[in-house]
């Protein structure tokens, strides 16, 4: 079977389509089809990739530019493409370039995420009706963002068929253990996601801060290491001056995956309480981070909203915050410390349920299904 997967960009760029694109590509040809990526934000380039096949780079540019070339990119392969069984776009916009081309035998699908589809702007939304008219299957990450976008009631002829098809971890976490929190030892949090006001890393600070300042983290001591880049990297930097964490807390900034996986393996508890603006189309629609630091073993607290409630079961394997209440994320870590729940049998219960919905292999076996 022949695979077109259109991507705005893969890695080594930073974010989480990013990797949902590289790793979807990958699990394709895992699958036993023939893929070929179109891509941009790497340099222009056609080139073979072991783990998925040809990789088409249109380079770098504005969204205009890149737009316009991947339709000039189109035309110009669209005799390969014309004989593709299948043409995943990983988001919407990425099926537009495909209108210039005619419509053969393949079956074209999008994939939704969250955010880019609750952009409250009438253009958008005539030009995402259009996307999803010309789509066949549309991939919701969560049923979070299915539901969103069934809200939507876009007037799509004729309207796709939405399934929820769940992404894969994207760590070699197969043979992760429960982990085990010492009463002895420094007590290791950890983040990674892109440095953005929504991911609410001032409160995961404060929150830590306030734990120190009561005297629950002062026994054996703590660290917060923090991965990632984006806009909010100086600011978050002067946050922890101010509240005095500079022994504690280390910004990381990006790191490579060898560095990533070490950092997931030797923490013990993961932060992730972002923050859910509906009104801004400004949500998480899975969190693909969460999923990774679940399967590695680490207790997870996540903020309860958007698709990363539909990961964590509260007190099983992670803990739900409210996001507006640092006491929540505080009182959680405080409760989990003192030994109110076993930290190893969250842990435990963490890796069993990634393992169990979080497989790239199911995420692309249902597409499949769903187009036959």
């Amino acid at each position: 079977m022949k695979v077109i997967v259109l991507a705005k960009s893969i890695p080594p760029r930073s974010g989480g389509i990013e990797r949902y694109s590289y790793e979807l590509a990958k699990s394709y040809k895992a699958e036993g089809c023939q893929v070929t990526l179109i891509t941009s934000g790497i340099k222009r380039s056609v080139s073979e990739d072991p783990n998925v096949g040809t990789v088409v780079s249109v380079g770098y540019g504005n969204q205009v530019y890149i737009f316009l070339k991947l339709i000039l990119v189109c035309l110009k392969n669209r005799l390969h493409i014309s004989r593709a069984d299948i043409i995943h776009a990983t988001s919407w916009r990425l099926m537009l370039p495909t209108f210039f081309l005619k419509r053969h035998k393949e079956k074209r699908i999008v994939t939704i995420h969250g955010n880019e589809i609750l952009k409250k702007n009438r253009l958008i939304r005539i030009l995402m009706t259009r996307s999803m008219s010309m789509s066949d299957v549309v991939v919701a990450v969560s049923q979070y963002t299915a539901s969103a976008f069934e809200n939507l009631s876009l007037s799509c002829q004729p309207y796709p068929n939405v399934i929820v098809s769940y992404n894969g971890v994207s760590l070699s976490a197969e043979s992760s253990l429960a982990k085990r929190l010492s009463e002895k030892s420094t007590v290791k949090f950890f983040t990674v996601c892109r440095l953005e006001k929504r991911k609410n890393l001032e409160m995961a600070i404060q929150a830590l801060a306030d734990l120190k300042a009561s005297g629950v983290l002062t026994t054996s001591g703590f660290l917060y290491k923090i991965a990632g880049s984006g806009p909010e990297l100086d600011s978050l930097k002067a946050y922890v001056k101010k509240v005095g964490l500079d022994r504690e807390v280390e910004i990381l900034g990006r790191v490579s995956d060898e560095d990533l996986h070490r950092l997931y393996a030797t923490s013990d508890i993961f932060l992730h309480p972002q923050l859910e603006s509906t009104k801004d189309g400004d949500v998480e629609g899975f969190g693909l981070v969460v999923a990774d630091a679940m399967a590695m073993g680490l207790v997870t607290f996540a903020g309860g909203n958007g698709g990363t409630k539909e990961l964590i079961i509260h007190g099983e394997t992670g803990f739900l915050v409210d996001p507006d209440n640092v006491s929540s994320l505080a009182g959680c870590i405080e409760s989990l410390l003192a030994k109110k729940y076993s930290y190893e049998k969250i842990s435990k219960a963490a890796i069993e349920y990634a393992k169990s919905n979080f497989k790239w292999k199911r995420h692309v076996s249902k597409i499949i299904e769903a187009i036959h």
